[in-house]
């Protein structure tokens, strides 16, 4: 049996324990309903965890694993873990989880069949995998501190033209000193 036949042999388990894995980075609340929830609507970032971890790994399975496609899977699930309360390791560990659980699973299988050759391949593409995923982790962090500048600009820039200190000018959206005239027709 080749190491990809092993992989798709024992695909539910591998991905139950890397949901597992994923799931259990969450508090326990959090991670109670995740598991409970099988509504899409009620719970879609389950939905998206389980979806979105079974497409990467038919795509590492199936060998012709395209960066985009990789990408837009692994946005799917980072986009949602880089809004939250994780740090950088936590936002991310869940790729590597996915090495645990296939050393878990086929442990056994890969030393009696002389597999480990694969395996380390397998687990140098998730490696990749990896750097892809910060990638993305930084681009969806960069989104989000673009996002909060911008919100206290214009949260500052409210304050000073109410105060009466400054005016935004519509066309450049710039603050500007209000002119003596400014002020006397604001009076």
């Amino acid at each position: 049996m080749t190491f990809q036949e092993l992989l798709l042999k024992h695909k539910s388990s591998i991905l139950g324990d890397w949901v597992k894995a994923i799931v259990e980075t969450y508090p326990a609340e959090t991670a109670r309903f995740l598991r409970q929830s099988k509504d899409q609507f009620a719970n879609p970032v389950g939905a998206a965890i389980k979806t979105e971890t079974e497409h990467i790994f038919d795509q590492l399975v199936s060998g012709g694993a395209e960066r985009q496609e990789l990408d837009k899977f692994l946005d799917r699930i980072i986009r949602i873990r880089a809004v939250q309360d994780f740090t950088p390791a936590l936002a991310l560990g869940f790729i590597y989880d996915l090495k645990r659980a296939v050393r878990r699973r086929l442990e056994k299988d890969l030393k009696q069949q002389g597999l480990e050759e694969e395996l380390l391949k397998f687990e140098e593409t998730v490696d990749n995998l990896m750097l892809q995923g910060f990638a993305i982790y930084v681009s969806c962090r960069e989104q989000i501190y673009d996002l909060k500048a911008m919100e206290m600009r214009n949260l500052y820039a409210k304050v000073l033209e109410r105060s009466g200190i400054f005016t935004v000018v519509p066309d450049q959206e710039t603050l500007e000193p209000l002119s003596e005239t400014d002020e006397q027709n604001k009076a």
